[in-house]
């Protein structure tokens, strides 16, 4: 999967948030793939120095640095853009931990006869506050 065009030649791009880059792309080129500092990884991509043009129209040149992390298999059963990246750090475990044993969202409630109508208990009782 190839990320772009973007930038100068498409400014409205959904990449793209105030004139700037908000998906980090085009990717710096790497020897070898390493953890970076932020938790994510930094893959390889090598300077072959060749590129492409991707839309003739446009001519917007394409190289290793535009290239989206992605699985193959994945791109075909679901028929969709998908990004793949690994997950390696401990903040990515913790958070992996905590978003399954969270438990799926529940409301307690309770009906009560109408004998007694309390307008200010029953909105804040009725009130759902989320995280």
């Amino acid at each position: 999967m190839i990320h772009g065009p973007c930038a100068h030649v498409n400014s409205n791009a959904p990449c793209m948030k105030h004139g700037l880059y908000k998906k980090w792309y085009p990717k710096n080129f790497a020897g070898e793939t390493v953890q970076g500092a932020d938790s994510y990884p930094i893959y390889r991509r090598r300077n072959n120095y060749h590129s492409f043009i991707l839309h003739r129209a446009q001519n917007f040149a394409n190289d290793n640095r535009w290239v989206v992390p992605y699985n193959p298999w994945l791109l075909l059963k679901y028929d969709c853009h998908i990004n793949v990246e690994i997950c390696s750090s401990i903040k990515s475990i913790k958070y992996l931990y905590k978003y399954i044993h969270n438990g799926p969202d529940s409301v307690a409630f309770q009906v009560q006869p109408s004998s007694d109508h309390n307008e200010v208990a029953q909105y804040v009782n009725g009130r759902w506050i989320c995280p």
